[in-house]
């Protein structure tokens, strides 16, 4: 798509659990949102509920990250994979490391998932993504939905990868697109249960091709998620069909 003629689409919903509502706890899940002129960032990351402090953790890990992968957006595209990882794994730890020590913590209770994506107007995409959670992806003008990046659960368990509970810099995966090849995302943490076996159902192909801001809450709040559920989406789309209806740009 012709970044002349297009821009930037991105929405973010979260709600909490009923798992988390009838013990009176709050929400575990962050996200956070960046843009600029040129591409726009999204971040979604789920606290562990075992964690002390997961709810923390999925606050700093999604500003830290989202703030490294939107800065460095234009050079994540090319960079060597293996740079990026080490790079934003350090970046991540440090940051959570910092805040144990400030707070007289153990940094092993600051755990936490991370999905996140940048995007510019031509479609091209840089993803993070460590835990479970997922990414899919739908080109323009198809209803074919592809899965970009998979939960990635131990030997097959129900656990996942989380801050510091695992070396991120080697568990921390890298997608990327330098075409025009898929001009949808839609981010998700664990508690859709989006299965990789799963048929997808009709709700993400519409929230992929045409979803809006009211949309995505309005589907996320329809529907008692035991768990925390979080989603996002991020879409190129010309400038006359721009649905804005945009959330705030940080939270």
């Amino acid at each position: 798509m012709n970044p002349s003629f297009s821009e930037l689409f991105t929405a973010a919903a979260c709600v909490c659990g009923t798992f988390h509502t009838h013990r009176g706890s709050p929400c575990e899940d962050a996200w956070f949102m960046a843009a600029d002129d040129t591409h726009r960032t999204i971040v979604l990351c789920d606290g562990c509920s075992t964690a002390s402090q997961g709810a923390a953790a999925a606050r700093i890990v999604s500003q830290t990250a989202g703030a490294i992968l939107h800065q460095n957006f234009a050079a994540y595209l090319y960079k060597d994979p293996l740079a990026i990882r080490v790079e934003a794994a350090r970046a991540v730890e440090a940051a959570l490391t910092g805040w144990a020590r400030q707070n007289q913590i153990e940094a092993r209770q600051l755990a936490a998932t991370l999905v996140a994506a940048s995007m510019d107007r031509e479609g091209r995409f840089v993803c993070l993504h460590m835990g479970d959670g997922g990414i899919l992806g739908q080109s323009a003008g198809s209803k074919q939905i592809l899965r970009v990046s998979l939960p990635e659960n131990r030997l097959g368990s129900r656990q996942t990868y989380l801050t510091m509970n695992c070396s991120m810099a080697r568990h921390l995966r890298i997608c990327r697109q330098t075409s025009s090849d898929l001009e949808s995302l839609l981010l998700y943490t664990d508690g859709l249960e989006i299965s990789p076996r799963a048929p997808f159902a009709p709700w993400m192909e519409q929230l992929l091709s045409s979803g809006t801001q009211d949309q995505l809450e309005g589907y996320l709040s329809s529907r008692p998620f035991v768990d925390d559920a979080s989603a996002a989406l991020l879409r190129v789309v010309p400038k006359k069909e721009s649905p804005f209806s945009e959330p705030p740009v940080l939270h």
